[in-house]
């Protein structure tokens, strides 16, 4: 079914406490019952975060941000970006646009873009 459980190789375990799943997409799901950070669990077997992804989606995922995360943030993108467009549009026709408002989405746009591409 691809759940195993395992001793944890980050801790003294004499009785099995990590959950490892592999997701239908491929992905591989680590949790230690007894509290170890994944990333602890990892680095003592010899692997990073993104050995838990398959090759086609490690770029997609910047270390250390889960993909619910990356969506979050695209969609926070987006609407930004939507902000932005309607601004112009309403310049472009001549209506008065908030000039603060506008600095202001430009900078959130800014910051979610270096999120996303660091």
């Amino acid at each position: 079914e691809g759940r195993y459980m395992a001793c944890c190789p980050a801790h003294d375990d004499r009785t099995p406490s990590l959950s490892i799943k592999e997701c239908d997409d491929g992905r591989l799901l680590v949790h230690c019952f007894a509290g170890c950070p994944t990333g602890d669990v990892l680095t003592a077997v010899g692997l990073s975060l993104g050995d838990l992804f398959p090759d086609g989606m490690r770029s997609h995922h910047k270390p250390g941000l889960p993909h619910w995360k990356m969506e979050r943030l695209r969609a926070h993108a987006d609407h930004e970006r939507a902000v932005l467009a309607c601004m112009r549009s309403d310049a472009a026709r001549g209506e008065l646009v908030d000039p603060e408002r506008a600095a202001k989405a430009k900078e959130r746009l800014r910051k979610i873009g270096g999120l996303l591409n660091d």
